[in-house]
């Protein structure tokens, strides 16, 4: 008896959009980690070698991050103070065309100015932080995680 060839027929549209889908989702949780790795940055103090300034009425000072030193060759990221900027590091995922980019970063000028430094402040490098090896290793293993469990969630859909 002659078997009959399998055939399967694949809706192109469905087949593209559980790829976006896919794709999306690795992105968001890059993005998420990238955000958690920003907001590790700000909270653990430097070595805090840099000068001491006074602060509020009651005798408090702040003592600032160096100029120079630090991980990437600049200054050292900036000195944990009130958690402003830590508390302003927001991320989001922009879709463009057929692709998707992640945004992490602050609206605070502040951080910008922190980052790139000015006339009189050196930089304090902060952002540029997550070019760590280990840092980036830990968003990519994000990004694969996000990958399989969409990929995953898309396959138990299908076979439904």
């Amino acid at each position: 008896m002659a078997r009959r060839p399998a055939r399967v027929f694949i809706n192109k549209r469905v087949a593209k959009g559980i790829t976006r889908e896919v794709a999306r989702a690795g992105i968001e949780y890059a993005e998420l980690q990238a955000e958690n790795e920003l907001v590790d940055i700000l909270s653990v103090p430097p070595r805090r070698t840099g000068r001491i300034y006074p602060r509020g009425k009651k005798g408090q000072t702040h003592q600032a991050s160096n100029e120079i030193g630090g991980e990437t060759g600049g200054g050292e990221a900036p000195a944990p103070d009130t958690g402003e900027l830590r508390q302003s590091v927001k991320s989001y995922t922009e879709e463009f065309g057929d692709s998707f980019r992640a945004i992490v970063g602050t609206p605070l000028e502040r951080g910008a100015l922190l980052q790139e430094g000015t006339e009189h402040i050196k930089p304090r490098p902060w952002i540029s932080l997550l070019a760590t090896e280990e840092r980036w290793s830990r968003i990519l293993k994000a990004f694969r995680v996000g990958i399989r469990r969409q990929y995953s969630r898309a396959r138990r859909n299908f076979s439904e």
